[in-house]
C-alpha cells in the first residue's frame, strides 16, 4: 500500500494536467477550436499549480501509512514530487499545447 500511495499515485496526480489535455484533444479532434483549446490549456495550467502540493501530501501520507504518529521518519525525498510537478506544469503543459494546437481554419474558396 505504501508503494501505491507513496510513489504511483503522486506520479499519476502530477501527470493529470497533461493527460487531461490529451483526453480532451483527441476525442474531439476537429470539433475544438483554438479559443476553446486555449481555455483548456489555461485550466490545465491552473490545475498543474495545485497538483505538486497534492502529490507531495499524498506521498507523505502513503509512506507513513503503517506507522504511528510517535515514530519519526524522514520524508525529504518527497520534495522531488514538488520539483518535478512544477517543471511538468510550467514546461510540459505549454509544450503539449503547442504540439497539439488545432490548425487555424481558413476560408479559401
Amino acid at each position: 500500500m505504501a508503494l501505491i500511495l507513496g510513489l504511483i499515485a503522486p506520479t499519476l496526480i502530477i501527470l493529470l494536467p497533461i493527460a487531461l489535455i490529451i483526453m480532451v484533444r483527441y476525442p474531439f479532434g476537429a470539433k475544438i477550436n483554438r479559443k476553446q483549446f486555449f481555455y483548456l490549456l489555461t485550466l490545465c495550467f491552473l490545475i498543474g499549480l495545485f497538483t505538486p502540493y497534492l502529490a507531495t501530501v499524498t506521498s507523505i501520507k502513503g509512506l507513513s501509512f503503517n506507522y504511528e504518529s510517535s515514530d519519526f521518519r524522514c520524508y525529504t525525498g518527497v520534495v522531488v514530487f514538488t520539483f518535478f510537478g512544477y517543471m511538468i506544469s510550467l514546461i510540459g503543459v505549454p509544450l503539449i499545447g503547442i504540439i497539439l494546437l488545432p490548425k487555424k481554419k481558413t476560408n479559401y474558396s
